[in-house]
């Protein structure tokens, strides 16, 4: 049986654990937001449940602190998720 070179166990492992992650943000876009802190999971919640509306939200805050993040996860969770996402 042919020995196979680690570098290549390594790339498959990166794909396979890539591809995963994809399918979890298939599942929930939130899952991008990476955070186990009371602000964090707030800030998550509450994200959520603006996504469920149909207004127009502007997300402030100093340069990254995750408002791209944010607004994708927002964006893919409501019901324009089938138009286009249009950073400003």
């Amino acid at each position: 049986m042919p020995r196979i070179s680690k570098y290549i166990r390594w790339d498959v492992t990166l794909l396979l654990n890539h591809n995963r992650k994809r399918l979890e943000y298939y599942k929930d876009p939130f899952a991008t937001i990476i955070g186990a802190c009371p602000k964090i999971v707030k800030a998550r919640r509450i994200a959520k449940r603006v996504a469920k509306g149909d207004s127009n939200i502007v997300l402030y805050g100093e340069t990254g602190t995750g408002k791209e993040i944010f607004a994708k996860a927002i964006h893919n969770s409501s019901s324009r998720a089938n138009g286009p996402f249009i950073p400003i």
